[in-house]
C-alpha cells in the first residue's frame, strides 16, 4: 500500500504521535523530528500560515498551511520578517508597532492601543501562561497567538476577536500528556549579597528511590543570553531517570543587564550564584527535600564550561559535572585555569549528541552521574563495564 503523500511530509509527521508515524511510514522512526517556527500570515493570503521546519537531516523549509483545508505546500518566496527580531513591525501600517523584551517571563511592549488590549484580553483567557501575539489581520479582527508555560509544550491559537473565537491549530508535541509530564515551578529570590536570582525547578513525578532524588543544576549556554524556557524536554529526560533539575537563570536576565567582564570572572559568580539557588531551594523546600550531599552540573556550549568550572571552584557542593559541546577557547581556559582548586577527574565533557544516538548518550550520561553521586538507598547489583 502506497504511503499517503502528507504522511511523507516533515509538518505533517510533527503534528503525529509517534506511534501514528510508526504506522504511517511503514517501520520505526529513526530520524529526529524537526523544529517548528510560526512566522505569521503570508501577507497577500491571510487564510495561509508561513511555517519554518528545522533540524532533522533537512535544511530549513518553509511551508504555507493552508487554515481552511489543513494542507501544506513548500514556501519559496522572500519572508521579509524573521521571527526573534525585537521590534514588531506592522506591513498594513508600515511602521513598528512594538517591541519584544526578553527576560524570564518575555513580554511585548506594544505602541500600539488595539493590540496592547487584545494582549490583555488574551492574558486573562489564559492565566499562568505566556501569551505572544505573533500576528495578525488588517483589521486585527483575527490574531494568531503562541501560548507556553507549565508543562504544557506549546500551543498555537486563532482567535477571531469579533466573535470571540479561540481556535487551536497547532499542538507542539500532541502525544506528551500534560498530566504525565514533571511538574515544573518558577522560582525568584534575593541571594543574601542582592542579587536576584531565578530560574525552574523540575520534581520527578516518578522518583526511582525512596530516598530525596539527586539534584541536577543546569546552567544557562548562552551569556549574555535567553532566559531558560518554561518547558524543556531535555529536563524532562533527567526528572525521567529520577533526578530533580534546577535550571538556572544568569544574573542578568531578570533586568536585562549584561554581565560585566569576561568568562574567567564571570564563572566565580556564576558557581556561587549556583550554590546559592541551591540553598535557597533546599530551605524551601523542606516537605519535599532532595539529597544536598548528591549535586551535579550539567551545561551545553559556555554553560557546559561554567558546569566543569562549578566543580573546580565548589568541589564540596558539586560532586560531578557533565559539559556538553565545549567551545575549544573555553576548552583551552578550563585546562589552563590557574589556582583551580580541584581537578577534573569527576567532571565529562561530551560532544553533542546526534539524532541516532540521543537515547544511548542519555543512558551513558545516567549511569555516569550515578557513579558520582552514589544513591546507597538503591541496592546495586554486580557492576558492568558500560562500553
Amino acid at each position: 500500500q502506497e504511503t499517503p503523500a502528507d504522511a511523507r511530509n516533515p509538518l505533517a509527521d510533527l503534528l503525529r504521535t509517534p506511534d501514528e508515524l510508526q504506522a504511517s511510514h511503514g517501520g520505526p522512526v529513526h530520524w529526529k523530528m524537526p523544529h517548528l517556527d510560526i512566522l505569521g500570515f503570508h501577507p497577500r493570503e491571510r487564510e495561509q500560515l508561513v511555517i519554518s521546519t528545522r533540524g532533522a537531516y533537512s535544511i530549513p523549509v518553509r511551508h504555507l498551511v493552508d487554515l481552511r483545508t489543513g494542507g501544506v505546500t513548500e514556501f519559496g518566496d522572500d519572508w521579509t520578517s524573521p521571527p526573534g527580531e525585537p521590534q514588531v513591525f506592522d506591513w498594513f501600517r508600515l511602521k513598528v508597532v512594538g517591541e519584544r523584551r526578553d527576560g524570564p517571563h518575555p513580554a511585548t511592549v506594544w505602541q500600539d492601543e488595539d493590540l496592547a488590549r487584545a494582549q490583555r484580553d488574551l492574558a486573562v483567557k489564559f492565566p499562568r501562561r505566556i501569551v505572544e501575539i505573533l500576528d495578525w489581520s488588517d483589521t486585527h479582527a483575527r490574531v494568531l497567538v503562541r501560548v507556553t508555560g507549565g508543562t504544557d509544550p506549546g500551543r498555537v491559537f486563532v482567535w477571531q476577536r469579533p466573535e470571540d473565537l479561540v481556535v487551536e491549530i497547532l499542538h507542539r508535541a500532541p502525544w506528551l500528556n500534560a498530566a504525565k509530564l514533571n511538574a515544573t515551578s518558577w522560582f525568584e529570590f534575593t541571594a543574601p549579597g542582592g542579587e536576584h536570582l531565578s530560574g525552574y525547578l523540575m520534581w520527578p513525578a516518578k522518583p526511582v528511590s525512596p530516598a530525596p532524588p539527586a539534584l541536577l543544576v543546569v546552567f544557562p549556554g548562552e551569556f549574555p543570553g535567553r532566559a531558560q524556557p518554561a518547558f524543556d524536554p531535555e529536563a524532562q529526560v533527567f526528572a525521567e531517570l529520577g533526578f530533580a533539575v534546577a535550571r538556572l537563570n544568569h544574573r542578568g536576565v531578570p533586568r536585562g543587564a549584561t554581565p560585566a567582564g569576561k568568562l574567567p570572572s564571570f564563572e566565580r559568580v556564576t558557581a556561587e550564584d549556583a550554590r546559592a539557588v541551591v540553598e535557597w531551594l533546599g530551605a524551601q523546600n523542606a516537605a519535599r527535600p532532595f539529597d544536598r550531599q548528591r549535586v551535579a552540573a550539567l551545561g551545553r556550549g559556555a554553560g557546559g564550561g561554567l558546569a566543569l568550572r562549578a566543580l573546580q571552584l565548589q568541589p564540596s557542593f558539586v560532586r560531578g559535572a557533565i559539559a556538553i559541546a565545549v567551545p575549544p577557547d573555553q576548552r583551552a581556559q578550563l585546562a589552563n585555569t590557574a589556582g583551580a582548586p580541584a581537578p577534573l577527574s569527576h567532571g565529562w565533557e561530551i560532544s553533542e549528541p546526534g539524532p541516532q544516538s540521543r537515547a544511548e548518550a542519555y543512558r551513558k550520561m545516567d549511569g555516569f552521574l550515578r557513579q558520582q553521586l552514589p544513591d546507597f538507598a538503591v541496592k546495586i547489583g554486580v557492576a558492568k563495564e558500560v562500553p
